[in-house]
């Protein structure tokens, strides 16, 4: 479904029952245009329904869940269906107290040994996550959100471990997860049964049609 490694697989098992059904009744260049102009206008759909779905479950709106995905790319394949649609999703892993809110913090920038404090965030609907006390992937310390710098607008950062060109210890967004990882992980059910219904409805409305031209 998207490219740069990250993929949602669709089970096609039912669609290709019927799939096989159609083939008995229908030319092979009918045939090839039917499943073209199926796939094409479910994977049309998908920007949608990768929007309501991921938006149930993450505290995102669909316009910006929608905004990340890219317009569907069809070409000829094989396998059960012959036909492959791939759906580009791009977008970076999302800023902790930036698009998703967070509390928690103090004045300065960094923690200071005995004064940690937890940071919570709202990313999961109706679920409060919470940072770990050290971000082991950002090099190893404390996150932290410096409430005495309001145009920082209560993002979170962390030290790195690394050093800028002028000497000084650099720091680093802390993140949580991208639109590109939500259709993989909690909507990836929903989002699979959306997809076949939409495929599921668009084989049968092109057989219909194109039964209807031949009367």
């Amino acid at each position: 479904m998207a490219k740069n490694g990250i993929y949602l697989d669709i089970d096609i098992s039912d669609a290709k029952e019927k799939i096989d059904a159609l083939r008995a009744v229908h030319t092979e260049k009918e045939m090839n245009a039917l499943l073209r102009r199926a796939v094409t206008r479910t994977g049309n759909h998908v920007r949608t329904i990768v929007g309501k779905e991921a938006s149930k479950h993450y505290v995102i709106t669909q316009k910006k869940v929608k905004s990340y995905i890219g317009s569907p790319e069809i070409s000829s394949g094989t396998g059960a269906i012959g036909v492959s649609c791939c759906i580009p999703i791009k977008g970076r892993r999302m800023s902790i107290g930036g698009t998703f809110k967070a509390s928690g913090g103090a004045p300065g920038w960094s923690v200071r040994k005995g004064k940690r404090y937890k940071i919570n965030a709202k990313i999961i609907k109706s679920q409060r996550s919470t940072m770990p006390e050290v971000m082991n992937h950002q090099g190893g310390n404390p996150p932290f959100i410096n409430t005495s710098a309001p145009k920082l607008n209560g993002v979170a950062f962390t030290r790195t471990g690394k050093k800028t060109k002028n000497g000084k210890d650099a720091i680093a967004r802390v993140v949580g997860i991208g639109v590109p990882q939500m259709p993989i992980n909690r909507a990836e059910d929903d989002i699979q049964k959306d997809v076949m219904d939409m495929l599921m409805d668009r084989l049968e409305a092109e057989h219909k049609f194109i039964i209807s031209r031949c009367r």
